[in-house]
């Protein structure tokens, strides 16, 4: 059931009559499920069959490696800050799994993590924000709280404002 802030009506899925519950939905190109958990998106990352296919036509390495960033590191890295951070240890497994057959496959040249990929996407998405004119920059505001607790060094002097 939604309720809408400070508002006394109530909209139920129920009462509307051509709305079907779904337990996925595919949303700007990430699978985003019911538990928030992300497993059907980490299912469909987890391909490698066409780039099977493509190596028994005897593709050259070269070609294979630019293949693989363009089909499996792309969607992996498509909006990894947003549903990084919500996936279960067993699916990290599945990607760092799967990051290791690439490395086997010689799909890349350093075997990659989901952690580093993480990090990484982290790192570039606040480097951006950071920026005067991004236009995530006025949601920013200067660190002016002294904290009691023992916190690890940032790279920066802001906090996201709590509401």
């Amino acid at each position: 059931m939604f309720k809408r802030p400070n508002s006394t009506h109530e909209i139920s899925p129920r009462n509307l009559p051509d709305l079907t519950a779904v337990n996925t939905v595919k949303l700007l190109g990430v699978y985003i499920d019911h538990t928030m958990s992300f497993h059907e998106h980490v299912e469909q990352i987890a391909r490698f069959y066409l780039l099977q296919q493509i190596r028994k036509q005897r593709l050259h390495e070269d070609c294979l490696k630019i293949l693989f960033h363009a089909i499996i590191v792309s969607e992996v890295l498509y909006a990894l800050s947003a549903w990084g951070g919500y996936i279960s240890g067993d699916n990290v497994g599945r990607v760092n799994k799967l990051l290791c057959q690439a490395k086997r496959y010689s799909f890349i040249d350093t075997l990659l993590t989901f952690p580093e990929l993480m990090e990484q996407s982290d790192k570039r998405l606040f480097s951006r924000v950071v920026c005067s004119n991004h236009c995530l920059y006025h949601l920013l505001e200067k660190d002016n709280l002294v904290l009691q607790m023992s916190l690890r060094p940032r790279g920066h002097s802001f906090y996201l404002p709590r509401y």
